[in-house]
């Protein structure tokens, strides 16, 4: 699995004019958990990216707390709501 999102990466990365969407599904340290969620990294990472010349569009459905179970129980819905290139 870390080698297919590895791969993904590195061809969104790689490629010269490419826009993707990309869904992170997580716990308390995705969700930015006891801090403003402007300082979380998935809402840092879409202007990390831009400086790097790549156009994403981050939705976070990471839920502090949750478990494994959950996140896969809600990922069929967030799937079908955001269409998202990259999990």
């Amino acid at each position: 699995m870390i080698r297919l999102l590895s791969f993904a990466f590195v061809i969104f990365l790689s490629s010269p004019v490419f826009s993707a969407s990309i869904l992170v599904l997580g716990d308390s340290l995705s969700a930015g958990y006891q801090m403003p969620i402007e300082k979380a990294w998935p809402s840092i990472l879409p202007s990390e990216l831009e400086e790097k010349g790549k156009n994403a569009t981050v939705v976070n459905g990471s839920i502090s707390g949750d478990t494994t179970g959950n996140g896969l129980a809600r990922l069929p819905a967030l799937l079908e709501q955001h269409s998202p290139d990259i999990v």
